[in-house]
Formats: structure tokens, C-alpha cells, sequence
């Protein structure tokens, strides 16, 4: 049993304080057995008014569509009993009604006609509605891919000539190449740390702040990086 009920529609949360649903099915006069599919899905709904026109303004524009659903909770408030989805629905009433004797607050009368409707396991399609459950149920269970993270294989140095060289054997004053090699880095960033006591470099005319190669954009691997070494600073 619920005592509570809520109305989630286009990011607003409306407390609902009556509503009702009907299905049915027309009767064979001859054999009391149905004689046409069931009908119905249309439910009505009294939600206490807040203040704003988004339901007026989905019910006197007769092509918009809305989804939402209506929360149903349990005795305590807060646990869940059940939802009644709708998808692919015209809101074809619309009354507010506000007394100042009672002391009730403005409340909305509306009444929702619902392309697809769904309550549990039970869903209940119209030939008119526009989305396909299944695709979307499909699209949302599809397991997402984990972006992999850039990883670093190593890196050295070369002479601009192609000879590699050891962090020993590099001068002040030269122009080097860093040649970094990494996987699954393509169209992402690294960063690097090339500290050294003997010497410092620069990047692009800049000396990198405390020997690290900020936010270095990888296109290839390997990849190469123009530096020029320089006298580390004196302390």
C-alpha cells in the first residue's frame, strides 16, 4: 500500500494527491468475450500546483510530447514501490483550481494520454507512439568502454642527426630531440619529468618549469620533441 506519490516531469518534482488509470476491453454482445484490443492508458492526475506554466504550456501545444513518471512509495516515505513510466505523451487537460476558504493549496487537474505507458512488466503501446523501448532499453545496457589511459613506454634523447644520446653526453647550448614513446596516447596529453641537476632544457624558447614538459599533446609514437639545453639555475 502507498501513501505517497510523486510526479517527475521535465526536471520538476510535483506531489500528487489523487489519480486514477483505466483500461478495458469492448464485449463480443453474443459470447461476453473481448472483441477489440484493450483501450484506454488515458489517467488522470490532481498535483499540487507550483507556481510555474511548463504544464500548461505542454497542453495547449497539442504536437509536444512529454515523458516522466509517477514514483509510488512505501509506507515510509522513501522506499520505492512502484513507477508508472510514460513516454510519447499529450497532456489533453489542463484545470487549476485555488480556494482561499480551505486552506488546500492551488492544485492542477490534468488528464495524460500516453504513447507508450509502463508499469512494472506491463507495457501498453498506442500505434501512434514515436520512441522504440526496445532500442533504447538496448542502447542503455550497452556496456561502456573504459577509456584507456596514456601509458609511457620511455623516452630518450637523439642529436639532430638521429644518434641517441646519454643524458652524460648532452652539451649546453644543443638542440636535441626527446623521443617519447607511449600506448593508447594518440589524441591525448602527458606530461613529463625530465628533472636533472646538471642541466635544465627549454621548450619552445621557455625554460620548463622545474624540468617538467607540461601537457605535451600526443599525435604518434614515437614521437619527437624539439629542447634545447640549457645551464641549470644557480642557487
Amino acid at each position: 500500500m502507498s501513501f505517497l506519490a510523486k510526479l517527475f516531469l521535465n526536471g520538476s518534482v510535483l506531489n500528487v494527491l489523487d489519480t486514477n488509470i483505466q483500461f478495458y476491453q469492448g464485449l463480443d454482445p453474443a459470447t461476453y468475450r473481448p472483441e477489440i484490443l484493450p483501450q484506454g492508458g488515458i489517467f488522470a492526475l490532481t498535483v499540487e500546483a507550483d507556481g510555474n506554466t511548463d504544464l500548461l504550456g505542454l497542453t495547449i501545444s497539442p504536437d509536444t510530447m512529454c515523458k516522466g513518471y509517477i514514483r509510488f512509495y512505501k509506507r515510509d516515505g522513501m522506499s520505492k514501490l512502484t513507477d508508472y513510466e510514460f513516454f510519447d505523451t499529450y497532456i489533453v487537460s489542463y484545470q487549476r483550481e485555488f480556494t482561499a476558504f480551505n486552506g488546500r493549496p492551488a492544485t492542477d487537474y490534468l488528464t495524460f494520454s500516453p504513447g507508450i505507458l509502463r508499469i512494472g512488466d506491463m507495457v501498453f503501446e498506442k500505434w501512434w507512439k514515436v520512441t522504440d523501448l526496445a532500442n533504447m532499453e538496448a542502447a542503455r545496457n550497452m556496456p561502456v568502454e573504459e577509456e584507456k589511459r596514456p601509458k609511457m613506454l620511455g623516452y630518450h634523447y637523439e642529436n639532430e642527426e638521429g644518434t641517441v644520446l646519454e643524458n652524460n653526453e648532452l652539451k649546453i647550448g644543443q638542440v636535441i630531440s626527446l623521443v617519447l614513446k607511449t600506448e593508447d596516447g594518440i589524441g591525448k596529453t602527458v606530461s613529463l619529468d625530465l628533472s636533472d641537476n646538471n642541466r635544465d632544457f627549454e621548450y619552445k624558447g621557455k625554460r620548463l618549469d622545474g624540468d617538467i614538459l607540461k601537457g605535451i599533446p600526443i599525435k604518434s609514437s614515437p614521437q619527437k620533441f624539439k629542447l634545447k639545453v640549457v645551464s641549470p639555475w644557480k642557487t
